[in-house]
């Protein structure tokens, strides 16, 4: 190339420095703006493009039935933008010509506990209250589907699962204090919604295990409540002596406000009871050294008290399948423990060298979560805003060779569960 030889213009490259904006009903557009990516002159500007003026509204009515509340859908049939007006209560459950059935929605009508009970003739159909529910002087209650003679924590093949729908339609439900009890139902595989459980705490026995709402969920629970009073109080003393030499008591407690086990899904459901755990534990020894035989009376004696207890707000377990989201804890726990493992000698005449080798045990653990004990499911913006947890415990040992431990697994009530992939909420583990 010579000297003073003009080189040719190597052409704008051209981009969109500005994206367009489709005119809407209402709002203005806008063109594209193109620009040159070298030299960076706006080759052609942006230019507002009008309004087409309004919304072309359709409107849709939909009406109101038992369980939705009536409204009309207005929807623009140019940019999708839509509204609701017209809002209708939803209808109430009537039976006129009373073939215990609504007249609405042909749902089978519950208006006593007897009525309820009968949901065991069809465990597949749909049913609804129109009249709070009083389950209080049952302690004993079992759920609808519970088939196996004894009292036990594990399910059974006669124990039938619900598959129909249940409407609580917010009548308060009036629990018992529970000494044991599966619930309202035993395994749900069904739909429940509308639930308003009013709660009287438990007294356990031996071995209790109690859930308000149903031990096993595999189907749907959803706009649910329970209130009232959720407290666990047990005083037991587990006594060794001359005509029960080795005494050992297992204590297994297994609490849930709503399920014992979580397969399914619970949703938009809330708890505004306060719990409160009160155990009192004695284990005891007593040491007869058999009135002046110094050899042949002595006697060793063992008493052993091994307490394991389970709460889980929600659910005690949330397996793989589990799914808790928009579950609110409300509540507070409480916890009070006391353990007191002794050895009593009866004859005090003797001699401490020729006293026996008897001895009492204390073992006690308690999990308590605000949401599940533990997780292997989903947990979707779940929490416990207000939620604490207060522990006091008292131990104390009399005599020798006693022991009373008490831990209490208690941390933060917000403690993240990493490693499954799906929970963005947050668990007590």
């Amino acid at each position: 190339m010579e000297k003073g030889e003009e080189l040719p213009a190597s052409g704008h490259e051209l981009y969109v420095s500005k994206e367009a904006i489709p005119a809407g009903c209402v709002d203005d557009g806008r063109s594209a703006e193109i620009s040159c990516s070298k030299c960076h002159e706006v080759i052609e500007e942006s230019r507002i493009i009008a309004a087409k003026g309004a919304h072309n509204y359709v409107e849709e009515v939909v009406p109101a039935t038992c369980f939705v509340q009536g409204h009309t859908e207005y929807t623009c049939s140019e940019c999708g933008d839509s509204y609701i007006a017209n809002i209708v209560p939803k209808l109430t459950h009537i039976d006129e010509n009373a073939d215990g059935l609504c007249d609405h929605c042909a749902y089978h009508l519950i208006g006593s506990v007897d009525e309820f009970y009968d949901i065991e003739l069809d465990m597949g159909a749909n049913y609804a209250l129109t009249s709070s529910l009083d389950f209080r002087g049952r302690p004993n209650m079992g759920g609808i589907g519970r088939h196996s003679e004894k009292q036990t924590h594990e399910l059974t093949d006669e124990d039938l699962p619900f598959t129909g729908r249940f409407d609580g339609v917010s009548y308060p439900i009036y629990l018992p204090q529970y000494k044991w009890g599966d619930g309202l139902f035993v395994r749900n595989a069904g739909y429940i919604s509308g639930l308003n459980i009013v709660s009287q705490g438990i007294a356990p026995v031996v071995k209790s295990a109690v859930a308000y709402v149903a031990w096993e969920n595999t189907g749907l629970i959803e706009y649910c409540d329970v209130n009232g009073e959720s407290s666990i109080f047990v005083e037991t003393e587990s006594e060794a002596n001359s005509e029960n030499e080795n005494v050992v008591y297992d204590l297994d407690y297994r609490f849930a406000e709503y399920v014992s086990s979580n397969k399914g899904t619970i949703r938009h459901c809330s708890i505004h009871a306060n719990t409160n755990i009160h155990f009192k534990v004695i284990a005891t020894s007593n040491e007869n050294l058999g009135g002046g035989n110094l050899i042949s009376g002595r006697r060793s004696y063992s008493s052993v008290v091994n307490l394991t207890a389970y709460h889980g707000a929600f659910a005690i377990t949330n397996e793989s399948t589990g799914v808790l989201e928009d579950c609110i804890n409300y509540g507070a726990t409480d916890i009070y423990f006391e353990a007191i493992a002794r050895t009593l000698y009866l004859d005090e005449s003797q001699l401490v060298a020729w006293k026996g080798d008897s001895t009492a045990t204390v073992n006690a653990n308690v999990y308590v979560a605000t949401l599940a004990v533990t997780n292997d499911g989903s947990m979707i913006s779940c929490s416990a805003p207000s939620y604490t947890i207060s522990a006091t415990k008292y131990e104390k040992e009399e005599g020798d060779k006693c022991n009373a431990a008490v831990p209490i697994h208690n941390g933060h009530p917000y403690i993240y569960i990493y490693g499954n992939g799906q929970n963005d909420g947050f668990v007590m583990r």
